[in-house]
């Protein structure tokens, strides 16, 4: 490849003396400059030689490949003819301070071609207003009235239309929103079932970010876009719900840990979002504590009771290994059933994917899900949103049942009886039979 015209008529770099990099050192924040302009376009930190890095990494940049925004910049300034300046903004720093200043000068300079934020990004720039909240809301109460919890990540300008002629400008958060954007940026798009919701008895949706909430709004109407939903939102700028929700200052919600999820149902009796109020003092099972198959025997299982509540019963089979995710992020590690499954892998492998109708789950009341293998019941657990994969295959969130009624009736100490009508293969039964 011949160089441009420019590059030829370029002067040489010429190397930083040994004893200006000394003096300068051990560390130092610079700043590349457009002389075009006078406008800086990047922050860095360097030692020794650092800060002529770029000009080399440049000139080696091979055309016409993908470069940086920086390298980008640095020939568009080369080619109109001129060569960056680079300004030391302080020196004779350790490494620490230099990593600080850095960040500093990140947070305060605009479009700047920098790939990732400075050292410290939960301690860099934020309005007072957002400190405030931050470090002085109160944990939420944990008999707080029932609702939907929406996470919300960092802002991202995306112009949207949510319904006929209605449209919000990003989704996400970031500090000195309105309520009504707050309420446009929540409202939609997510897996939820509207059925779910509504058995709950739930009236309300709180926004949070960074593990506080930041606004509270009544969910109206649902819209739906493929599997994803969005709601009518109404938000709330005073009020008991609004007080107990959020308040001057928000308030703290602690999420279970491990729990990835956008959407979260609150529960009165909940102490973190994702976990569930108990109504008795039996410690419950561990998700990580192993389920014996000795304990399910024959001649102990008792038959299940014809008169149960309506549930689906799921049957696996023998165990095969084969990693595939569920959810973006959450992973299982195989389908059907083992000796000494965690209670997680027993709830993952039952979970997904299967030819099922969803409507018609939520048509007849079923609220449950059965694992049953060699036609004893394993666990059961309580259903949540469903999710479509491009197959047409279903899986669905669920919370696995360790006692009270529902698993007394299902499962107890022993697991119960199925006898399935002869000749009846599919994975799938409708539980008792119509």
């Amino acid at each position: 490849m011949h160089p441009s015209r420019c590059e030829l008529n370029r002067p040489a770099m010429i190397p930083l003396p040994p004893e200006v990099a000394e003096r300068i050192g051990p560390y130092y924040v610079y700043v590349l400059v457009d002389p075009r302009d006078d406008l800086i376009f990047y922050v860095g930190k360097g030692t020794g030689q650092r800060l002529l890095a770029h000009g080399y990494e440049a000139l080696l940049q091979a055309d016409p490949g993908p470069r940086s925004g920086k390298v980008a910049r640095i020939r568009e300034v080369r080619n109109a003819g001129h060569e960056p300046r680079i300004d030391v903004i302080r020196h004779g720093l350790t490494e620490q301070e230099a990593l600080l200043i850095e960040a500093a000068l990140i947070d305060c300079v605009g479009k700047l071609t920098n790939k990732v934020a400075g050292h410290g990004v939960a301690e860099g720039r934020s309005s007072l207003n957002e400190l405030v909240s931050r470090y002085g809301a109160t944990p939420v109460d944990p008999e707080a009235s029932p609702v939907i919890l929406v996470r919300l990540g960092h802002w991202k300008e995306q112009r949207e239309e949510i319904e006929s002629g209605i449209f919000r400008s990003g989704h996400g958060y970031r500090d000195g929103m309105t309520p009504e954007e707050l309420a446009q940026s929540t409202r939609a798009w997510w897996v939820i079932s509207p059925a779910t919701v509504e058995r709950r008895g739930i009236r309300h949706a709180v926004a949070v970010h960074d593990g506080v909430t930041r606004a509270v709004m009544i969910v109206g109407d649902w819209v739906q876009r493929g599997n994803r939903r969005a709601f009518g939102a109404t938000p709330l700028t005073h009020g008991p719900v609004f007080d107990e929700w959020v308040g001057p200052l928000g308030r703290r919600v602690t999420f279970k840990k491990g729990h990835q999820s956008p959407v979260t149902y609150w529960s009165p009796g909940s102490s973190r979002a994702g976990a569930h109020p108990r109504t008795d003092r039996r410690p419950p099972r561990s998700t990580t504590d192993r389920v014996s198959s000795s304990s399910w025997k024959a001649d102990s299982a008792r038959p299940g009771d014809a008169g149960a509540e309506r549930v689906l019963l799921i049957r696996l089979g023998s165990w095969r290994a084969n990693i595939l995710e569920i959810e973006p992020g959450t992973y299982r590690t195989g389908a059907g059933y083992r000796e000494g499954m965690t209670l997680t892998e027993l709830v993952d492998a039952t979970r997904a994917w299967w030819r099922i109708n969803p409507e018609r789950v939520e048509r007849e009341g079923i609220r449950h899900a059965v694992a049953v293998h060699q036609g004893i019941t394993r666990v059961v657990m309580e259903l949540g949103d469903w999710i479509r994969r491009e197959d047409g295959r279903w899986a669905f969130s669920a919370r696995p049942l360790t006692d009270g009624p529902v698993h007394d009736k299902w499962v107890g100490p022993s697991g119960r009886k199925i006898d399935f009508p002869k000749g009846n293969q599919n994975p799938i039964a409708y539980w008792p039979p119509r």
